[in-house]
């Protein structure tokens, strides 16, 4: 598929640009020329980035949008910021109702922030909980002007006070670009470590009681939060050393902390595993060459249907290729044509892969 650069990331044509990548993405017609392609386009920019992430969340059938926009509107009305945990049903179901309710708690949710929140009124001292399903992903604008990118599955508490920004992540994921402000510190606390923007962008994971924090611009203070400084949701941890003091993390550089020994690993990233790493920000998941098992262990994170390889033959398959969040049905699809891999669906709403042989 041939493609014409786009020079500028304010060319006029990058609607039209994320339109026809989002098309072809859906269909999963991509050789490795058009894949390859794809990552050039999609880092080239971070406008290219927030454009497709952009269609891909109002890219549902015009005529549910239709049938939604009367619920969507009581939604609006109802809904407030919560002041206690939010608690969801988790009742099974497809991969298009996921996406429906996804995009229903997107515009219901952005209706009352926007509708409610003044962004000049003094700070809350109460905490806000805010939290996704599995296999949504949200945008959330803070009053101080900084924004926060929920993965699926996620729980996060916000604490705004007048000297002090703090939000503890209680598992999954999240993305946050932190306006900068020297005289209230952006902190996010996860377990019992701290993570403190100094003007940057970053992605903190909490997620089994292992830790990864990934800068992608500016830099972050990471270590062992003070007991003193600890919000009193932050959940304490066997440490097998001394406190971790304090480091600094800049742009390209991942940390990540064993659940097991608590030993803290350091590693710099190029830019396309990066981009990788945070392609669930667009809407997308992106693997190259990856183990299959690696790939399903990913894929189980956005959907509440079990993922079973029934063999090691068939986990040990690399698999390469951009994957639409809530729309695995293609990957299923190609494991089958591409790799000769037999997909089961059984009665208790399970997968089951194995070889076709």
């Amino acid at each position: 598929m041939k493609r014409k650069n786009v020079h500028s990331p304010d060319a006029p044509d990058l609607m039209a640009e994320a339109c026809a990548w989002l098309a072809q993405l859906e269909t999963g017609n991509l050789s490795k020329e058009d894949l390859a392609a794809f990552r050039e386009w999609i880092q080239r920019s971070p406008r290219h980035y927030a454009e497709i992430r952009r269609l891909a969340e109002l890219s549902q059938e015009v005529n549910v949008l239709s049938a939604m926009a009367q619920p969507l509107r009581e939604a609006a009305r109802h809904r407030r910021l919560m002041r206690r945990p939010h608690r969801t049903s988790r009742g099974a179901g497809t991969l298009w109702r996921w996406g429906v309710l996804g995009l229903a708690g997107t515009f219901a949710f952005g209706l009352a922030v926007f509708s409610n929140v003044n962004p000049m009124a003094p700070e809350l001292a109460d905490p806000i909980y805010l939290s996704t399903i599995v296999g949504e992903t949200q945008d959330i604008s803070l009053t101080d002007g900084s924004s926060v990118k929920l993965n699926t599955d996620s729980k996060i508490e916000v604490n705004f006070t007048a000297g002090q920004r703090n939000v503890v992540l209680e598992k999954g994921e999240a993305f946050f670009e932190v306006t900068h402000d020297p005289g209230r510190p952006f902190t996010v606390y996860a377990g019992d470590r701290s993570v403190t923007a100094i003007g940057t962008a970053f992605s903190v994971s909490w997620i089994n009681e292992e830790l990864s924090v990934t800068v992608s611009e500016g830099k972050v203070a990471y270590g062992e939060a003070p007991a003193r400084e600890r919000p009193a949701s932050v959940e304490l941890l066997p440490s097998a050393s001394k406190p971790s003091p304090t480091r600094m993390l800049g742009a390209g550089e991942r940390l990540e902390v064993s659940s097991l020994s608590r030993a803290e690993v350091v590693e710099s990233l190029p830019v396309n595993v990066m981009s990788r790493e945070l392609a669930w920000r667009s809407g997308f998941l992106d693997f190259d060459d990856a183990p299959l098992e690696d790939v399903v262990k990913e894929l189980q994170r956005y959907t509440p249907e079990r993922i079973r390889i029934a063999d090691q033959a068939t986990a040990n398959l690399r698999f390469g290729g951009v994957v639409r969040i809530g729309h695995t049905d293609a990957f299923f699809e190609a494991l089958e044509l591409s790799f000769g891999v037999q997909v089961e669906h059984t009665e208790d709403n399970q997968l089951v892969l194995r070889s076709a042989d």
